[in-house]
């Protein structure tokens, strides 16, 4: 246990009720889809009680999928789609899937600290390539280039991304997909937080992109995505991967028809754990046809508390941040803040030391950038999913503390 968990732990043992400034948990922040449809929704297992599995997920949830997607922009059919039980599953059996024992997958960095894990467990190695905040923490394209290897088997994207808030432009996707044709490489889309857009701005889809582009038709392309972000159901653990794209990755699996190789295997392996929840899948349909109005009232919402932390933190010259352009996040680089070292001399103030002296100060908890594999300078998460009145307060906190 790392010593920002051991004094969060020991101040609340002390009594203090501390703030999560980094809660991603929509229902932790009070935000939930409406009861009545959510009700609704489980009506359906009520009618047929009766258990029958299908490794892709039930066939009804599959096309209301491809309806969601219809409405984006993006034509799939059910046969592309299986049902996971979250993301974190769907991770889990692309690894397996897509690279052997010290086969790699290349990550961005900053980068969520979970996909370690999964790869551990799926005995998957791990590959990070740089993300730029110079350019709006858009990918580097050199160095992701530099990274791949003879081992490496897909270029994992994140847009919206955890933790920068960024959104990956058309022009860095299309390259990244110019990257992966060349090398023969998978590209896995996460697109979980894809409804959470900025400004009236369109969210660029990897599938759509080589869609559009007879060059980039044949890269397959894996699209993540789930119940959790979109309609604030996390509980629900419902997650899929929709395969578009129409070539073999490296290695010993070669697909017998353009996507058929990849869905089979993926079948055989989500067969074998059947884990996603026939109530979950079940209740799909309704939510996905009713809860439109929801996704856009979470949006506005969301949008309202980046103007928020936008506006405030901007007053400090001593923050500085990438105005995010989507997703549940705000990453502030926090600067010029030094503390007392041998002989007294003053060095600068590391991210641990900051969270630990924010909690013990304020009783607010926010994740440091070393959390996300950044921790060249002190950095900062901030949510954006707090109660409006709670945001507001402790970005106040935050900024009466460091001047």
């Amino acid at each position: 246990m790392n010593l920002i968990e051991k004094t969060r732990l020991r101040l609340i043992k002390n009594g203090k009720k501390i703030i999560n400034l980094s809660s991603g948990n929509a229902n932790e922040n009070g935000i939930f889809f409406p009861e009545k449809i959510l009700r609704e929704s489980v009506t359906a297992i009520h009618k047929n009680p009766a258990y029958h599995p299908d490794p892709k997920g039930l066939l009804s949830s599959r096309t209301a999928i491809c309806g969601f997607y219809k409405k984006r922009g993006l034509a799939v059919k059910p046969d592309q789609i299986l049902l996971t039980s979250g993301t974190s599953e769907s991770y889990f059996h692309l690894f397996k899937h897509l690279a052997q024992s010290g086969e790699e997958i290349l990550f961005p960095v900053p980068t969520y600290p979970l996909f370690e894990e999964i790869a551990r467990l799926s005995e998957t190695k791990v590959g990070f390539y740089k993300l730029d905040p110079g350019a709006g923490w858009q990918i580097d394209l050199k160095d992701l280039e530099e990274k791949i290897s003879v081992k490496t088997r897909a270029i994992v994207l994140v847009s919206p991304s955890n933790p920068t808030g960024s959104v990956l432009s058309k022009t860095t996707i299309n390259k990244v997909l110019e990257i992966a044709a060349r090398h023969k490489l998978a590209v896995i889309s996460d697109e979980l937080f894809s409804e959470f857009i900025f400004a009236g701005k369109t969210f660029p889809r990897a599938a759509q992109i080589a869609n559009n582009n007879s060059r980039l038709k044949n890269v397959t392309i894996f699209t993540l995505n789930g119940a959790s972000k979109t309609w604030a159901l996390p509980g629900l653990k419902l997650g899929w991967i929709v395969i578009t794209g129409g070539t073999s990755t490296r290695g010993a699996q070669a697909a017998v028809s353009p996507i058929a190789g990849h869905i089979d295997n993926l079948e055989r392996g989500i067969d074998a754990l059947l884990c996603t929840s026939q109530i979950s899948q079940s209740a799909l349909p309704t939510i996905i046809a009713k809860g439109e109005p929801f996704i856009k009232k979470f949006q506005q919402y969301v949008e309202k508390n980046r103007r928020i932390a936008v506006s405030l933190l901007q007053k400090n010259p001593k923050i500085s941040f990438h105005q995010p352009e989507g997703g549940f996040y705000l990453f502030a680089k926090i600067e010029g803040l030094k503390a007392p070292g041998p002989n007294r001399r003053s060095r600068a103030l590391t991210d641990e030391q900051f969270v630990i002296a924010l909690m013990q100060k304020h009783s607010i908890f926010a994740h440091p950038g070393y959390f996300y594999d950044y921790d060249r300078e002190l950095y900062i998460l901030i949510s954006l999913l707090l109660p409006p009145s709670v945001l507001r307060d402790s970005i106040n906190k935050i900024m009466d503390s460091i001047n």
